[in-house]
């Protein structure tokens, strides 16, 4: 039976209700509240919206058009949504009396605060533009989400994007990408980067999307939606293949274990105890690192061949720790990590930067990277922050009445914890997705607990007494909110055209890259663009980087310098901006010495080249460049000390130092070795160290059989009698050469010939000479210097001729020369001959010498039997003898040649006819 209620009617029975006037006249007294409070619920749904739409956007959001494609447009979306929740919130009315509004405001005071003591407090300054964005996004959520359901709305557009987003990574790990990616063939890629531009970033955004989709699954309403949007979520998560990511939810599992134990053991003691071990797991996690990190550091830094990210990460996270050491209240200043990491690296570090040219733009710990940023003092406002949002979600999921908001707070101090753990190992809270997503959590678990707030303040009964009114201090303007969201909202897009500019610029400097000889208007066009956006853009380290890599490559040393001096203004630890320093003042004193004679003055650029270099060395021994540099610049002092007798006693150590830092360029991989192997092999030529030299040359022969370089000094060491010391180098070469013919033939020629010439030396093996003799006749029939290294085999007419003639039966094509000598047919012999007196080049002139002739006289003269045979034989021995032997040539030659010989050396009958 139903019971009747004291003062009520009996439940659960049909009863005519009479109308209560009393009670209409009552409404409509209220009627103008009434609207206001709609027109109230009406921002307030503006500004969900409005968070809804940014969510969307900010996930799924990808340009093809900037440098970055994720990270500038995203930021972008973020400032614009600032600016219009911003404006809601100003218009709807007083902002929210929290202790939370105040910790934004020091939040934010601090960021300003340090980047006024950075090294480039502009760069600093517009660096603190996103947190600025992502606090104003919290405030809105803030003032707009009032009851846990507005909250679970928001989390379904979450993770209905990110679930999105795990679709386009399924579309690009089958190949369906339609998006322009500039290179695919790289692990970052292939990783499923998705929309985030970076499996990292994924893997962050991810685990909030997992954990947000355990919460809805317990509400009955958006169950099926919450497994549908997990599915894509978890399967992408896996293909990213991230290790704190599995730690992370790890954790959150735990602490959901946790609390559940707790709840049912002791209810009252469930948050203190919660609290207790989130902090102590932290607390034991960086115990473990900080005694273990020696030991752990020196035995992942063994596996330096392969990249290694855990390996990388605890080598950062000391250099960090030293940086924080460095300024440890006031900090370097927010977004100043990578611009001092460089400063601090360890020795995996420098030799993966060295072996990659990247570094790590973050931390790889969030705790680290605000103390190195922000400070101690920074360290612990985000520390509070953090603890102060799970403190609060951990007393909404313990004392509130309704059960919707109870999951809700125990979903916020899951995912809190969740990325507490996450940025042990990243940097969740510096981009775009994830940082945005974590002030928005804040300011809706916020929103929910003042709308519980009000609901029992106003169910309470009031007193008349006036009720006291808070501190001016936490009466934050609110017109300066949308001032800082127009600020913030500008430099989001100066940072988004800075970096068009650089996508623009990119691709010329890449396109130069590849092909040198670019049109002079182009460079011209690349090189007015750079200067405009230096001065546009000044903040950016990168346009005056291109920009004196441009006057590089056009040789204006003077300019490059200028340029790179202003890029190592802004970055002063940078290695590469050191080395192309040192680089532009190498050529400028090679300049100054062939060019303007002025030795005092390419002495002073070179030595500056030389304080360049070990600044870079310094900063980064394995660094290749910098080695180049050094090398390149004691070679510079070796050739001028061989003119000056004032130098001669630092002979010594100036070729130590050339040779110690040739070997270490090697070492470290420069980008040219064989060309670095033979500049050192011919130096220890020039200094006669031919122990050292011949090992060095035949190390750029390996490298680069076809280095002319190589091939010269192969010759200078062949002139000094050393040949047989890389002997077995030249035959390698020479066979690399051969399968390479027609290309290269020069270099083929001369390899057969120092071959032939070595073997033929002391009779050490005449066979195989002679088998080298008849493969290069084969192999170039018609080049007369193939057939003249018969002159190394014998000096005897006809054991010449007897070598021709075989070699002639295996070849197709011989020369018309070696033709009419094998035949016989004067005719033919000398009407070629004639012919080729007409060429500007002697005949048979073989690596520049005009020898290759000789040793066919005798066996061309006893064919020439008439004068014309004889005018034209004089006439190749005019060309192919020097000028001070001509007339002994002639008359040995050409005994009965009629007429006196003039003097210059030449017969009047062997001038030569003007052209009719």
């Amino acid at each position: 039976m139903a019971k009747k209620k004291k003062g009520g009617r009996v439940s659960g029975t049909a009863e005519t209700v009479r109308p209560d006037y009393s009670a209409s006249t009552e409404k409509l007294s209220h009627f103008p509240a009434s609207l206001a409070l709609l027109a109230e619920n009406w921002k307030e749904l503006a500004i969900r919206l409005v968070l809804g739409a940014w969510m969307l956007a900010v996930v799924l959001a990808l340009w093809p058009y900037v440098n970055n494609p994720a990270t500038p447009i995203k930021m972008l979306l973020t400032g614009l949504a600032a600016v219009i929740i911003t404006a809601l919130v100003c218009v709807k009315g007083p902002l929210p009396r929290s202790d939370l509004l105040v910790g934004f405001v020091m939040w934010l005071g601090w960021h300003g605060w340090t980047a006024l003591y950075a090294m480039d407090p502009i760069y600093s300054l517009r660096s603190v533009a996103p947190e600025a964005c992502w606090v104003l996004l919290g405030l809105g959520a803030m003032a707009a989400v009032r009851r846990a359901g507005q909250g679970w709305n928001l989390l379904c557009v979450w993770i209905l994007a990110l679930a999105c987003a795990a679709l386009y990574a399924a579309a690009q790990r089958y190949g369906l990408d339609p998006f322009p990616w500039a290179t695919r063939n790289v692990e970052e890629y292939r990783a499923l980067p998705a929309t985030f531009g970076n499996p990292n970033y994924a893997a962050h955004a991810l685990i909030t999307g997992v954990v947000a989709a355990a919460a809805l699954t317990a509400r009955r309403s958006t169950r099926w939606f919450a497994l549908l949007c997990a599915l894509p979520m978890l399967w992408h998560l896996w293909a990213t293949s991230m290790r704190s990511a599995a730690i992370a939810l790890a954790a959150t599992a735990a602490m959901w274990i946790l609390w559940t134990g707790t709840s049912i053991v002791s209810p009252q003691r469930r948050i203190p105890v919660a609290i207790a071990a989130a902090c102590a797991a932290a607390a034991v996690g960086l115990m473990v690192l900080t005694l273990a990190h020696d030991t752990f550091s020196e035995a992942l830094t063994r596996r330096v061949a392969r990249q290694d990210s855990l390996a990388l990460r605890v080598n950062g996270w000391k250099g960090a720790g030293q940086l924080i050491a460095e300024r440890p209240v006031i900090g370097h200043g927010p977004g100043m990590y990578i611009r001092h990491a460089p400063s601090q690296w360890q020795e995996y570090e420098k030799r993966w930067y060295a072996r990659s040219n990247q570094r790590n733009a973050h931390v790889h710990n969030e705790y680290l990277e605000f103390g190195v940023e922000l400070g101690l003092p920074g360290l612990l406002l985000h520390l509070w922050l953090l603890l102060r949002h799970l403190g609060g979600s951990l007393a909404l999921a313990a004392r509130s009445r309704a059960a919707d908001t109870r999951r809700f707070g125990r979903f916020a101090a899951l995912t809190a914890m969740a990325m507490m753990v996450d940025g042990l190992f990243g940097f969740n809270l510096h981009l775009p997705v994830t940082g945005g997503f974590f002030f928005v959590l804040l300011g809706m678990t916020e929103g929910v607990r003042l709308g519980i707030q009000q609901e029992r303040t106003s169910a309470t009964p009031q007193a008349d007494s006036p009720v006291a009114e808070p501190g001016r201090w936490r009466q934050v303007p609110r017109w300066a909110w949308l001032v800082l969201a127009v600020a913030a909202l500008r430099v989001c897009w100066t940072d988004y055209q800075c970096d068009a500019a650089l996508l623009r610029t990119r691709a010329v400097v890449e396109q130069m890259q590849k092909n040198q000889d670019l049109p002079k208007p182009i460079q011209d066009q690349l090189e007015n663009t750079l200067r405009q956006a230096i001065a546009r853009y000044p903040w950016e380290s990168t346009f005056p980087q291109r920009l004196g890599w441009l006057m590089l490559q056009q040789g204006r040393f003077a300019e490059a310098d200028s340029a790179l001096a202003d890029a190592v203004r802004q970055e002063p630890w940078n290695v590469r901006l050191w080395g192309m320093r040192a680089q532009a003042m190498n050529g400028w004193a090679a300049r100054a010495v062939n060019q303007e004679q002025n030795i005092s003055r390419g002495k002073a650029l070179a030595h500056r080249a030389w304080l360049y270099g070990n600044k870079a060395e310094l900063l980064c021994e394995p660094y290749s460049a910098a080695h180049d540099t050094q090398w390149r610049t004691a070679l510079f002092f070796l050739v001028i000390a061989q003119n000056d007798s004032r130098s001669s006693d630092n002979l010594p150590s100036l070729r130590e130092f050339f040779v110690d830092h040739t070997r270490k360029a090697l070492a470290y991989g420069s980008k040219d070795p064989a060309a670095v192997w033979a500049t050192l092999a011919g130096q220890m030529v020039s200094w006669n160290d031919f122990d050292r030299g011949a090992p060095s040359l035949a190390a750029a022969m390996e490298l680069d059989p076809r280095s002319t370089d190589a091939w010269r000094v192969a010759a200078a060491l062949s002139e000094k009698g050393h040949v047989g010391d890389i002997i077995d180098a030249i035959l390698k070469d020479r066979a690399i050469l051969r399968r390479d013919l027609p290309r290269n033939d020069q270099l083929f020629l001369a390899a057969n010939e120092a071959c032939v010439k070595y073997f033929t030396s002391e009779e050490k093996d005449l066979q195989l000479a002679e088998v080298l003799f008849q493969d290069v006749t084969r192999a170039l029939p018609n080049r007369l210097e193939a057939w003249a290294q018969v002159q190394y085999i014998s000096d005897r007419p006809d054991a010449i001729r007897r070598q021709i003639a075989t070699a002639a039966r295996r070849a197709t094509g011989i020369h018309p020369l070696i033709a009419g000598i094998i035949s016989g047919d004067a005719e033919a012999l000398f009407s070629h001959l004639e012919k080729e007196i007409g060429d500007r080049a002697p005949i048979g002139a073989a690596n520049g010498q005009g020898k290759q002739l000789n040793w066919l006289l005798p066996l061309i003269t006893p064919m020439a039997q008439s004068p014309e045979h004889r005018l034209a034989l004089g006439r190749a021995l005019v060309r192919a003898v020097r000028t001070g032997h001509r007339d002994r040539h002639l008359r040995a030659r050409i005994p009965h040649c009629p007429g006196p010989l003039l003097g210059d050396g030449r017969h009047p009958s062997l001038r030569r006819r003007p052209p009719q």
